[in-house]
């Protein structure tokens, strides 16, 4: 989504045909456009510690209904 001004740039380049597939689908920046995540998905949010060392990492996954 980086780079995406609005809604309809996303959707001019087949957005629909990605999200409304049966497939998986990793979108990075997705919350510069949450308006278009309304169907329900898994956010994942990895984010860097350097208290706990340079390459730690901590990973969490929660589901979202959708944007409203």
């Amino acid at each position: 989504i980086y780079r995406r001004d609005s809604p309809d740039d996303l959707y001019d380049i087949g957005w629909d045909e990605y999200a409304g597939g049966e497939c998986v689908c990793i979108v990075e920046w997705s919350s510069l456009l949450p308006e278009c995540f309304d169907m329900p998905h898994y956010k994942v949010n990895i984010t860097k510690d350097i208290s706990k060392g340079e390459d730690y990492r901590c990973i969490s996954i929660d589901y979202a209904e959708g944007y409203r």
